[in-house]
C-alpha cells in the first residue's frame, strides 16, 4: 500500500495484521468446534431414536404374533369342540331317523301286502270273504297309521358371535343351538351371526420415547 501510495487508509505491517486478527479467528474455530459439538449430540439423538424405533417395531411384532397364535389355538380347540359336539348330535339324530325309516318301510311292506291279498280276494275270493274285507282294510289302515312314527326332530345352527376378546373367543365365539325342525320355509337360518360390544381396548406399551432435540 506505501508503494501503491495509498495514503488514504491506515497501513499495517503484514505480520501486525495477523497477530491482531488471529484472535478473531481462534474464536471463530471455537465456534466451529461448539457447532461440531451440537451436531453430535443431535447426531447421537436420532441414533438413539431409530435404535428405539427399531425396538418398539420388534416389540409390537412379538405381541402381534403371540397373540394371534393364542387365538388360533383357542379357535382351533373351539372348532375341535364345536365339530365333536355336532358329529355326535348327527350320529345320534341319524339313529333316530334311521330307526323310523326302518318301521316305515315294514309298514309300507305290511301295506303292499295287504293291498295284493285284498285284490285277489276282490277277484277271487268267495262273496262272504269280499264283504269281510271292508272291514279288514280299514283296521288295518288305522293301525298303520297308529303305529307310523312321526319324523320329528331337531336341526344344528351355528351361532357365531363376533366381537370377542382374546379370554372369552375360545369359550364363546361359536355356539351350537338345536331348534326343532319343520319343512316349511320357516325355519332358522343354518348360521347365524351376531354382534358382541367390543371390550376395552389393550394399549401395548412399548420402550419408544421421543429424545428432546438438542
Amino acid at each position: 500500500c506505501g508503494l501503491l501510495e495509498h495514503f488514504s487508509h491506515h497501513i499495517v505491517v503484514m505480520v501486525e495484521a495477523v497477530k491482531a486478527r488471529k484472535p478473531q479467528v481462534e474464536c471463530l474455530i471455537s465456534s466451529l468446534d461448539n457447532n461440531i459439538k451440537s451436531i453430535g449430540q443431535q447426531e447421537e439423538a436420532v441414533d438413539s431414536m431409530i435404535g428405539q424405533l427399531k425396538e418398539s417395531q420388534s416389540t409390537i411384532q412379538d405381541c402381534v404374533s403371540k397373540y394371534v397364535s393364542v387365538l388360533v389355538e383357542q379357535l382351533y380347540a373351539q372348532r375341535d369342540s364345536i365339530c365333536k359336539e355336532l358329529s355326535d348330535f348327527v350320529q345320534q339324530q341319524e339313529k333316530s331317523y334311521l330307526s323310523i325309516k326302518e318301521a316305515v318301510h315294514n309298514h309300507m311292506d305290511s301295506a303292499q301286502s295287504t293291498k295284493d291279498f285284498s285284490r285277489k280276494v276282490m277277484e277271487m275270493g268267495k262273496d262272504y270273504e269280499i264283504l269281510q274285507l271292508e272291514g279288514m282294510i280299514q283296521s288295518h289302515i288305522k293301525r298303520l297309521q297308529d303305529l307310523i312314527p312321526a319324523a320329528e326332530g331337531k336341526m344344528p345352527h351355528l351361532v357365531i358371535k363376533e366381537g370377542l376378546n382374546k379370554e372369552r373367543v375360545g369359550k364363546q365365539m361359536f355356539q351350537l343351538k338345536f331348534e326343532p325342525h319343520c319343512n316349511s320355509s320357516g325355519n332358522p337360518p343354518t348360521v347365524v351371526v351376531t354382534d358382541i360390544k367390543p371390550e376395552p381396548q389393550i394399549t401395548v406399551q412399548t420402550l419408544a420415547h421421543m429424545v428432546p432435540s438438542v
